[in-house]
């Protein structure tokens, strides 16, 4: 059954890209692998480490600045589900709004709903660099602002690379991340 699966997947959908990240960001820490999939109409990307893996299925929404995404996964033996909408009404602003239940609690999987995370942005882009703004609320915890700053810079037609550093407003710390992107 998993083989028959599989088979239909990478016959409908081919590998797009791969990246790797280190760092700790609003969304990440530590290292994650992406690895970005397509049809030509729906995206499908998967992202992992050693404590979380995701997923997040585009669906086609009729418009260019509107895109939509059903997204799942575990976070430390919990699963989760959620809805993600990234909004652009210029090309140099968008917002962006994910939120997710869980079965528990990270650590603590158990049958009762849980909002695992709400996480609303907006993003400026001027050329290379963009700016974002974030608020996060993480299963139990506070709302934390995360600003940052990012640059994005290719180093051939098919490697790109990122650098962002941002900051927790509440928790006083530094976000460094480096990554690298191959786009097939």
């Amino acid at each position: 059954m998993f083989l028959s699966v599989c088979s239909i997947f990478a016959q409908s959908f081919g590998l797009k890209s791969v990246a790797a990240s280190i760092g700790k960001g609003a969304l990440s820490s530590g290292y994650d692998i992406n690895l970005g999939f397509s049809n030509g109409t729906n995206n499908l990307n998967i992202v992992g480490n050693h404590q979380r893996v995701y997923g997040t299925f585009s669906i086609p929404t009729g418009t260019s600045w509107l895109s939509a995404s059903a997204s799942g996964g575990f976070f430390k033996n919990c699963p989760w589900v959620g809805p993600m909408v990234v909004v652009k009404p210029f090309p140099f602003i968008s917002t962006v709004h994910w939120y997710g239940i869980s079965a528990g609690h990270p650590d603590q999987p158990s049958f009762t709903a849980n909002i695992l995370i709400v996480y609303n942005a907006v993003v400026l882009r001027v050329g290379s660099f963009s700016a974002t703004y974030a608020v996060c609320k993480f299963d139990n915890g506070h709302a934390d602002q995360l600003p940052e700053l990012r640059y994005d810079g290719d180093l051939n037609p098919s490697w790109n690379y990122s650098l962002s550093v941002g900051y927790t407003v509440d928790g006083e710390q530094p976000l460094f991340v480096f990554g690298l992107k191959h786009t097939f």
